[in-house]
């Protein structure tokens, strides 16, 4: 399948409703580097969402029906991307920071492949990063992850 499939499978198609969304005027504009507490200022409450998967920064304003009164509401304004690979997008698994460089050749292979495939897919939906995460910056001073928290796959 095509990116723009998955991203379809994965976002759902666009509510069909009278009126587009109101998208603020720096819709889709660079901000650069932030820190996650500047990222945090970017929730479902405010006109401009924003979301990190890996340090990229995606403007998601378009789609307040997820992203602002929807069900990944609690998404926008920070990292997901230990959330994506533990497979639990809760709020408790946001804005937690890893390097996963740091990890033996089989998890290392297996997280890349996950956070890679969400990418396609936020880049299919809303196109280019506008910015970068701070932490992510200089991945190397984070810690490894813990990999306890994953499920691991038993093959029979």
């Amino acid at each position: 399948r095509g990116a723009a499939s998955e991203a379809s499978s994965y976002f759902g198609e666009m509510p069909q409703s009278s009126k587009p969304a109101r998208l603020p005027s720096d819709h889709r504009s660079s901000v650069g580097v932030l820190s996650v507490e500047q990222l945090g200022n970017h929730t479902c409450s405010r006109d401009r969402m924003l979301v990190s998967i890996y340090g990229d920064i995606y403007d998601v304003s378009h789609r307040p029906d997820l992203y602002g009164y929807g069900p990944k509401s609690t998404h926008s304004g920070r990292d997901i991307t230990w959330a994506v690979v533990v497979g639990k997008e809760t709020p408790d698994n946001f804005n937690r920071f890893y390097d996963i460089f740091k990890l033996d050749e089989d998890h290392l292979k297996r997280y890349l492949q996950i956070i890679c495939q969400r990418m396609v897919q936020f880049e299919a939906e809303f196109g280019e990063p506008v910015g970068r995460l701070q932490p992510f910056v200089e991945e190397w001073h984070l810690p490894a992850p813990p990999t306890d928290e994953i499920e691991e796959c038993r093959q029979q």
